[in-house]
C-alpha cells in the first residue's frame, strides 16, 4: 500500500536551467531561468495538469522520490530506461 503518495511530474528544468513558462490561453510565452535550489515540473495531461506553469519553480526539497517501474497496466509492466545521452565533446 502506498500511502500519501502525492503527485508524479516530470522534472523539466533543474537550477540554472532555461524553461519556456507558458502564460495559457493566449498569454504567450516567456523565458526563465530556474533559481537555486528549485526544479521546474510538468504533468503528462497538459490541460488539465496543476504544476510549474500554476505554481511555478519548486522548491528541490519537496521531490520524495523517484518514478522507476511502471506496474499498471500489467501489460507494460517493466523497470523505466533513462534514455538520456551525455552530449559529445566540441
Amino acid at each position: 500500500m502506498v500511502q500519501g503518495a502525492g503527485a508524479v511530474k516530470r522534472v523539466m528544468g533543474m537550477p540554472g536551467d532555461f524553461v519556456v513558462k507558458d502564460g495559457g490561453e493566449g498569454r504567450g510565452k516567456m523565458m526563465i531561468q530556474v533559481p537555486d535550489g528549485h526544479c521546474w515540473v510538468l504533468g503528462d495531461n497538459i490541460p488539465e495538469s496543476r504544476d510549474s506553469r500554476f505554481y511555478g519553480p519548486i522548491p528541490l526539497a519537496l521531490i520524495k522520490g523517484k518514478v522507476v517501474a511502471r506496474v499498471s497496466p500489467w501489460s507494460d509492466m517493466g523497470w523505466i530506461e533513462n534514455n538520456l545521452q551525455r552530449p559529445e565533446e566540441p
